[in-house]
């Protein structure tokens, strides 16, 4: 059984975990509202650095699921307890990562020049 979210205490270091796995594997805060049933809101504020608002551990979870990390995972990053290091599974999920980001820049530049 996982704790309640009453006892979670580093929302930054969660917000933090969560924004660089999104950022790494490419998923939006829409998709991720999909997988996990959360509405966007509750991502986005999930997702402030300088937020301090308490989640449940439910919330969490499936957060933690969605992003492909085990269940607990972020209830350990609130309390310290789990590294917010994660490593791709393998060489070539690391490939796929390293690609998405390079296209990710591209379309980055591309919609610059085009808001010009």
């Amino acid at each position: 059984m996982i704790p309640k979210g009453g006892d979670v205490e580093d929302w930054s270091a969660v917000a933090k975990a969560v924004k660089e796995r999104m950022d790494s594997t490419g998923i939006s805060q829409k998709e991720l509202s999909d997988r996990t049933g959360l509405s966007t809101a509750t991502l986005r504020e999930l997702t402030k650095l300088d937020s301090d608002r308490k989640r449940s551990s439910a919330t969490l979870a499936k957060v933690s699921d969605a992003l492909g990390w085990p269940t607990g995972y972020l209830l350990g990053i609130a309390r310290h307890t789990a590294s917010t290091e994660v490593e791709p599974a393998n060489a070539e999920e690391n490939a796929l990562l390293t690609e998405l980001r390079a296209i990710r820049d591209v379309l980055e530049r591309i919609e610059t020049r085009l808001s010009k």
